[in-house]
């Protein structure tokens, strides 16, 4: 005892020489590993696909330079100064609107998602998907889309801001009431309250 002491004290890297220190390469790293391989491959081919390369940039970067100094500073004429007024207006009611819808439809489908509320799996997955399609697309995407089957016009904007909510308020809510505290909701339960009064009163508030 007294000798292998003297040799830890005297050099600890001694001891510790033959252990090894690196991660096992179990199946999991493995598979991680191949997909972080798989994403660098397919970056390095869409960037030769696209023809697009640092020289690229720096070739464009005079046209850049004349854009920007034509847009700054800024100039309107004062004849569309009240056009783009009302226009400013009307974009903020849309942004308004289809905020205000994306929360309403988001609180059943945040709540229909929660495993605290819901607890058949079909409409719980139904509702995850929905509030995970609404998350993962872009809110111009679906502009495009709406623009496409509606036309241009407020309607398009209102659906594609109301629907891209839809994700990230859902989410909201479907956390809020993963999260909440099961005690006061199993005691509005056991007075023999509804099932609507257990959901406002030990859900929802």
């Amino acid at each position: 005892m007294a000798a292998t002491a003297d040799v830890v004290h005297a050099d600890p890297a001694r001891v510790f020489r033959d252990v090894p220190l690196a991660a096992p390469w179990t199946r999991r790293r493995v598979l991680l590993a191949a997909i972080a391989l798989a994403f660098i491959v397919g970056a390095i081919w869409g960037l030769r696909r696209v023809d697009m390369s640092l020289f690229a940039l720096i070739d464009g970067w005079p046209e850049t330079w004349n854009l920007v100094q034509r847009m700054w500073p800024p100039f309107i004429p004062a004849d569309d100064r009240n056009q783009i007024l009302n226009l400013l207006v009307d974009t903020f009611f849309m942004a308004f609107l289809g905020t205000f819808i994306g929360v309403v439809l988001s609180i059943p489908l945040g709540l229909l998602a929660s495993r605290n509320v819901s607890h058949n799996s079909i409409v719980r997955g139904t509702s995850r998907a929905i509030i995970a399609f609404a998350r993962a697309v872009p809110s111009l995407v679906l502009a495009l889309v709406f623009v496409r089957v509606f036309g241009i016009g407020p309607i398009a904007g209102i659906l594609a801001l109301g629907l891209h909510s839809i994700g990230f308020c859902g989410k909201l809510f479907s956390s809020a009431a993963d999260n909440i505290e099961l005690g006061p909701r199993d005691g509005v339960a056991s007075t023999g309250a509804s099932r609507g009064q257990e959901l406002l009163t030990g859900v929802w508030s």
